[in-house]
């Protein structure tokens, strides 16, 4: 990581740099190649951590052919570090899921992520829903769905997502995309970007 830093340069800082919230505790930067990114990342780094505190990796290093991000995160929190930035993730194949672990099992870590434009559709709602639901509310994966917050379980998707997952569940929502007006237990997804 060093190698990286002592190359980034910190006298420059594009324009999206001053209105990101660096202290939300799941953060993801997606966008096309060569946009600055890693960029930013790396200058926050630089600019706000020790090497202590922070870890930089890209998940398409061969490393992560015989180790997962989860376990690294794991390592990171267990030594003391609180952030954890990742760069590519979209070529690691279960990425969404174990961010997903990462967030529930590391309270105190602070898991940053970028990413291509063709992230999978349905992580980037899931993204969507965990950030904005997370400020006020306790999120936690959940085992028959998407995730339970505060006890209520929400199962995520686009417009022709069905309630199959949760038609067994009491207290049990589906949060779509792509549509205007919600239903009994189906709610629209642009509703919860409402919340704070």
């Amino acid at each position: 990581m060093q190698r990286v830093l002592n190359a980034t340069t910190s006298t420059f800082l594009r324009h999206a740099y001053a209105g990101i919230d660096w202290s939300n505790r799941l953060l993801g930067l997606v966008g096309p190649r060569g946009v600055g990114k890693t960029t930013l990342f790396l200058q926050h780094i630089k600019l706000a951590h020790s090497q202590d505190d922070a870890l930089y990796v890209s998940a398409d290093h061969m490393y992560f052919a015989d180790h997962t991000l989860y376990d690294t995160a794991e390592a990171l929190y267990k030594s003391g570090g609180h952030y954890f930035y990742i760069d590519e993730v979209h070529k690691y194949p279960t990425w969404s899921r174990e961010l997903k672990a990462m967030h529930d099992a590391f309270p105190d870590l602070h898991v940053y992520f970028t990413g291509s434009s063709i992230l999978d559709i349905g992580t980037v709602r899931e993204t969507f829903f965990l950030n904005q639901m997370r400020v006020g509310h306790a999120v936690t994966a959940s085992r028959c769905s998407d995730f339970e917050v505060d006890g209520i379980t929400f199962e995520i998707g686009g417009k022709s997502k069905t309630q199959s997952q949760i038609k067994d569940i009491e207290q049990g929502y589906v949060a779509k995309d792509d549509i205007e007006y919600g239903n009994r237990n189906v709610i629209p997804l642009w509703a919860f970007g409402l919340i704070y």
